[in-house]
C-alpha cells in the first residue's frame, strides 16, 4: 500500500490472513515408498494427521475449521531451492522478495531486539567473527545409514541443555568455538577465524531438510570435510557425558549430536546497517519465525513485525503492536504445524493447529463480530473468505455505500 494512502479509520475491520505452514499436508506415492517418516508415525494422511480430530469434542465453533471446508484452490508452487522444507525461507518467501541472507544472521537480528544481554556478550567477544544456528539433534543409526530426529523427539529440558552446554564449552574453546542460547531458546555457535579454520567453510542445510532422512548424503563430500570430522569427534564427547548415560536409563533418546546451519559473518551485527522504515498501512507480520522477523526489522523497520515469544499465537503479544494502529492488516505465519509434521509429531501437530484456532477465536472475542480472513499453507493452497453475496456487489458499484 502506497505510503500516501489515506489511514484506516478506527471503524474499519482489520484485514487478516492466516499462513499455516503444514497445513493439511499431502503425502505423495514417493513420500509412501521413500522411508522418510519413522514406522508406525501415522497409517495414513487421512486418518492421523487430521485436524480436528475425528473423536475431538465440539465444545465451541472452530473458524479455522470452517475455513478449511471452503473451496481450496491450488497455485503451482514457485521454485523453492535446493530443499521445498525449508521452512524459514519459506516463511520469508512468502512475506518479502528480495534476496536472503544467512539465516544464522536474520535469527540473530530478531533475537537481539528482544535481548539485551545477547548484544553485551557479542560486544565483549571482538574475536568472533561468524556464527551458525545449532539444533541439538538425535541420529537413530540403522543398518547402513542413520536418521535424523529433532529437538521436539528429544524433548529436552533446558536445565539439562544449559549443563551440557557449560561442560561442552570447555571442550569447543580448544577449537576456537562457543555455544550460546539466547532469551528466546534459539541455539548458536561462534566460530574465531581459528574455528572457522577448524570446521571449514560449509555449514549443513536447514535442519526441516533433513529431519526423518538419512544423513549420509548431508554430510557427503569434500566441502563438508572438516565438518564431518568434527562431528565425529564431537559425537564421541557426546557419547561420554553424563547426560547420555542418564537419557538412556531413562529410556529417552540420546542426545548424540548437533546440526548446524545457516553461518554467516558478524559482520553486519558488529556495523549494523539503517534499518528501513516501516508503512504502518502494510500488514503487521506476526510470526514465529525469527529468520522472518530479523529480516523484516532489518527492511522495513521494527514495527513491522512482532516475533512470537511463546509457542503459540497470542492476541495479548499484539495488545502493543496492532491495537495502536486500528484497522491495520495483521498477517500470521506460523511454521510451527510444518516442524511437527516433519518430525512425525502428530500430538504437536494437532496442538499447534488448535493454537491457531484458539487464536482465531480470541479475535473474534475481541471484534464482537465474525471475523472474515483468508487461509494458505505457503505452499500454493489457499481458502479464500465467502464472498457476501450481493452487498458486496453493491459495494463495488457504489463504495460510499456502507
Amino acid at each position: 500500500m502506497s505510503r500516501n494512502a489515506p489511514a484506516p479509520t478506527a471503524a474499519e475491520p482489520h484485514d487478516l490472513t492466516l499462513t499455516l505452514f503444514g497445513l493439511r499436508p499431502a503425502e505423495t506415492e514417493t513420500e509412501k515408498s521413500s522411508g522418510r517418516h519413522p514406522a508406525g508415525a501415522f497409517v495414513s494422511t487421512d486418518t492421523v494427521w487430521q485436524w480436528p480430530p475425528f473423536d475431538a469434542a465440539e465444545t465451541a465453533p472452530r473458524p479455522l475449521a470452517a475455513a478449511l471446508n471452503r473451496r481450496r484452490q491450488v497455485q503451482p508452487a514457485e521454485p523453492t531451492g535446493a530443499c521445498a522444507d525449508d521452512l524459514e525461507q519459506g516463511a520469508r518467501r512468502r512475506v518479502l522478495a528480495s534476496p536472503a541472507e544467512a539465516a544464522a544472521i536474520e535469527a540473530l537480528h530478531a533475537d537481539l531486539a528482544a535481548d539485551p544481554e545477547l548484544a553485551q556478550t557479542l560486544a565483549a567477544r571482538p574475536d568472533w567473527v561468524a556464527v551458525s544456528r545449532i539444533d541439538p539433534v538425535h541420529l537413530q543409526a540403522g543398518t547402513d545409514h542413520a536418521v535424523v530426529f529433532g529437538p521436539r523427539f528429544l524433548n529436552l529440558p533446558s536445565t539439562d541443555w544449559y549443563a551440557l552446554v557449560q561442560d561442552l564449552n570447555v571442550w569447543l574453546a580448544e577449537d576456537g568455538l562457543h555455544l550460546f542460547t539466547s532469551r528466546s531458546g534459539r541455539h548458536y555457535l561462534a566460530y574465531t577465524a581459528a574455528g572457522q579454520e577448524r570446521l571449514g567453510d560449509q555449514d549443513l542445510p536447514s535442519l526441516a531438510c533433513a529431519l526423518n532422512r538419512n544423513v549420509q548424503p548431508f554430510l557427503s563430500g569434500d566441502a563438508v570435510r572438516p565438518l564431518r570430522r568434527w562431528l565425529t569427534e564431537l559425537q564421541m564427547w557426546l557419547y561420554a557425558h553424563p547426560l547420555n548415560a542418564a537419557r538412556a536409563a531413562r529410556g529417552q533418546p540420546e542426545l548424540n549430536s548437533l546440526w548446524l546451519s545457516g553461518r554467516a559473518s558478524l559482520a553486519s551485527i558488529r556495523h549494523p546497517l539503517l534499518m528501513g522504515m516501516a508503512d504502518v498501512y502494510a500488514p503487521l507480520i506476526y510470526t514465529d519465525s525469527a529468520v522472518l522477523a530479523g529480516a523484516l526489522r532489518a527492511e522495513r523497520g521494527s514495527d513491522a513485525v512482532v516475533l512470537m515469544a511463546q509457542p503459540a499465537p497470542s492476541l495479548a503479544e499484539l495488545a502493543g503492536a496492532w491495537h495502536r494502529e486500528p484497522g491495520r492488516p495483521l498477517h500470521l505465519v506460523f511454521t510451527e504445524p510444518a516442524w511437527c509434521y516433519l518430525e512425525g509429531d502428530v500430538a504437536g501437530w494437532i496442538n499447534a493447529l488448535d493454537a491457531a484456532d484458539g487464536f482465531l477465536q480470541e479475535l473474534g472475542v475481541a471484534a464482537q463480530s465474525p471475523l472474515s480472513f483468508s487461509v494458505d499453507d505457503g505452499r500454493g493452497q489457499t481458502w479464500a473468505p465467502p464472498r457476501d453475496g450481493w452487498r458486496s456487489w453493491l459495494r463495488r458499484l457504489n463504495p460510499w455505500n456502507p
